[in-house]
């Protein structure tokens, strides 16, 4: 009986101090909001008295510091008005730095092209954007030559019908944006 109990305080013993242990390490992760742009840092360190907040560029550079006088947080950091890119989100504490990526794009274009039917060479472009953007599409035939070039301010969603009935070969579209982002469509 008494190894029995010396066994169960052993293990209780143990179970604290694994426990103990596990609460020491800090949590830090960011989540993707339903917002694009928007990410929801959460951080959670009970051995941290003071936090600081930090982002980086890909390059290194620093474009957002704040220090928090608190070893864990919630907080919403959006990215909108940032260039396109990837961004380091960083914590510093009394116990250490952590790191988390992120990458954030400042167009939620959607471009599709669709034929519209099987017998005739006419496509239909659509882009969606969330804000107003200059839209660049290039139209190339299938050895490549240019064919039509077009810029478009796109605020919202538009569509257009392209009638390619004297392009030879498989049409190529490509659509580009005034952020750098761009999206090739080999029909």
């Amino acid at each position: 009986m008494k190894a029995k109990l010396i066994l169960a305080m052993a293990i209780s013993l143990m179970g604290s101090v694994a426990f103990a242990q596990e609460s020491a390490n800090p949590k830090f992760v960011v989540v993707s909001k339903n917002v694009p742009g928007v990410y929801k840092v959460i951080y959670d360190n009970p051995g941290a008295t003071k936090s600081k907040l930090s982002i980086y560029r890909s390059s290194g550079e620093k474009v957002f510091s704040e220090t928090l006088n608190v070893g864990g947080f919630v907080r919403a950091v959006n990215f909108k008005g940032m260039y396109s890119g990837e961004y380091t989100i960083e914590i510093a504490d009394n116990t250490g730095t952590y790191k988390e990526k992120v990458v954030y794009s400042t167009s939620a274009s959607s471009v599709h092209v669709a034929r519209l039917n099987k017998e005739s060479n006419k496509y239909l472009l659509s882009v969606a954007n969330e804000s107003p953007a200059e839209i660049n599409v290039r139209i190339l035939d299938g050895e490549n030559n240019v064919v039509h070039t077009q810029s478009l301010a796109v605020n919202g969603s538009v569509g257009l019908v392209y009638d390619l009935a004297s392009v030879q070969g498989a049409p190529t579209f490509e659509v580009g944006d005034d952020a750098g982002n761009f999206r090739t469509i080999k029909y």
